[in-house]
């Protein structure tokens, strides 16, 4: 999808969504517990915030690659990065899309919906992860990632897989486990990101003992 057919769409998306905040009742659910029953209520306005997200990752990652100091690393990976922006407000798209049902039907178990969602926003993300370039606001941002372009890559293509897989486990949960599947989303994340900033120190620290061995 061209660059401005996309932007077209976005804004129509904001507005259409942001007009549906006016065929809700006042009072809507706004938070739901690990079984999918509605713990918590309020205004219909509290919609506009969701959204409202898909817009504001749309333009904030475009902000964030022109103010980045490494921004002459994206020319490179120009494609990339703009696939990935629409993908990843395609997936708010669907979020907010999903919401709006799920405020509507507040008796519908969304723990599917929910897990499919999340799944193959993992998926798309570790796909295209290994082409990031180093930069400040996307990706795996730790000390030894930011100090090191080489670490930079090696995590990257580690990651890439582990969002892969947790997109994978996540799919699968809400086919099989579907009711799990908050607790499946939040153990995933965590292992997920453990494992990489693990996996990113010892990167760093097997090249910075390499570099000391030549310099001896």
């Amino acid at each position: 999808m061209k660059s401005r057919i996309f932007d077209v769409f976005i804004w129509i998306m904001t507005f259409v969504f942001i007009g549906s905040v006016f065929t809700m009742p006042d009072v809507i659910p706004i938070h739901w517990d690990s079984n999918w029953q509605v713990d918590g209520y309020g205004s219909r306005y509290s919609f506009i915030i969701i959204s409202l997200i898909p817009i504001l990752t749309y333009y904030g990652m475009l902000l964030s690659k022109r103010i980045d100091p490494n921004k002459k690393k994206f020319i490179a990976r120009e494609k990339t990065f703009d696939i990935v922006r629409k993908a990843l407000s395609l997936v708010f798209v669907a979020l907010a899309g999903f919401f709006y049902y799920l405020t509507m039907n507040p008796t519908t178990d969304g723990s599917m919906g929910m897990g499919f969602i999340m799944g193959i926003m993992f998926v798309v993300i570790g796909n295209f992860m290994p082409k990031f370039p180093q930069n400040y606001f996307l990706g795996i941002k730790t000390p030894w990632t930011l100090a090191n372009e080489e670490v930079w890559k090696k995590s990257h293509h580690f990651g890439g897989y582990a969002f892969v897989l947790c997109g994978v486990v996540n799919i699968v949960a809400a086919i099989i486990f579907p009711k799990a599947i908050i607790i499946t989303l939040l153990l995933s994340v965590v292992i997920e990101a453990g494992v990489t900033l693990i996996y990113s120190y010892v990167i760093y620290k097997k090249i910075d003992k390499d570099i000391d061995d030549e310099r001896i």
